[in-house]
């Protein structure tokens, strides 16, 4: 990710970081959903991972991506928007990645609203199989290149506005935040929040940034 301007826009943070809270999980069971999306979420949750398109050495796609098309096709925005805030973080992830796919205009305002969200979430891409916060799932769904087209990627103003927050909010705990400090060069601007997160935070990575 870019890193000029953080500066700039981290005067702005007063104003985005209320939008950046995380959003009150509405359960499932509580949301109006059509009969056929209702039993694709059932077997989503039941089978509790997130999968990419290809998983395993030999590219296998899995029942789980295969419910991730049907979700695609069959829910509507409402359904999608209502899903991402849902309890379940596999049902949140693939309501997000299916918004991200439709390019709706809302992804970028529900990615910051979802910067604190500490969810796990177990994913998999070929053959790597980790465990995720949701926060971290969401960021790197709209910034990394898809086998899948088209996808939803931040631009460039988007981009600093997320770097802004990953650097500059105090409560931030995402993956995310040390990726950026790992990929930043030495500047003299960012050298005292980036000491102050090495020291208070006891952060490595941060101290390495130095």
């Amino acid at each position: 990710m870019k890193c000029k301007h953080l500066l700039l826009l981290a005067t702005f943070l007063g104003l985005l970081l209320p939008a950046c809270q995380t959003k009150k999980a509405i359960p499932v069971r509580q949301i109006q959903l059509s009969p056929t999306v209702a039993g694709i979420v059932q077997a989503m949750v039941a089978y509790a991972k997130v999968d990419d398109i290809a998983i395993g050495e030999d590219g296998y796609t899995s029942p789980q991506w295969y419910r991730f098309e049907a979700l695609c096709k069959a829910a509507t925005r409402q359904e999608l928007h209502d899903l991402v805030n849902d309890d379940h973080p596999v049902l949140s992830c693939y309501a997000f990645r299916a918004l991200a796919n439709r390019l709706d205009s809302a992804v970028f305002p529900i990615l910051l609203a979802h910067l604190h969200d500490t969810a796990k979430v177990s994913t998999q891409s070929g053959c790597i199989v980790m465990e995720d916060f949701v926060g971290d799932f969401f960021i790197r769904t709209v910034t990394q290149k898809h086998l899948v087209s088209p996808s939803y990627m931040l631009n460039e103003v988007q981009h600093h506005v997320l770097d802004s927050i990953l650097l500059y909010d105090k409560q931030m705990v995402l993956n995310a935040k040390d990726g950026l400090l790992s990929s930043m060069k030495p500047n003299p601007t960012y050298y005292a929040r980036i000491k102050e997160i090495a020291v208070k935070q006891h952060n490595e990575v941060a101290l390495l940034a130095l």
